[in-house]
């Protein structure tokens, strides 16, 4: 990933995009349970699959049919808050 592939607007240059790309801060989240959703017409995806497939084990959740809007997120909202529960129920 590169700063030139994110959102415009979204950091100040190169150096911002390193300095906050969760990439770099992957080992942070080890031992933590992650869902990570996106819609497959988002702009984030292609972002957003590199993410899924440098995370160990692979989150769950996945790019479903959709877009970066409130119809995808309600689509999602079920099974999200599932799997929060079943989270803290462990």
């Amino acid at each position: 990933a590169h700063a030139d592939q994110s959102a415009a607007g979204a950091f100040d240059d190169a150096q911002d995009f390193a300095d906050h790309s969760i990439l770099t801060h992957l080992p942070r989240l080890a031992g933590i349970a992650l869902r990570v959703d996106c819609g497959a017409a988002d702009g984030f995806a292609p972002i957003t699959r590199v993410l899924r497939a440098a995370i160990s084990p692979t989150p769950a959740g996945g790019i479903e049919p959709g877009g970066h809007d409130a119809r995808y997120w309600r689509s999602q909202a079920a099974a999200q808050l599932a799997f929060v529960a079943e989270q803290l129920a462990t």
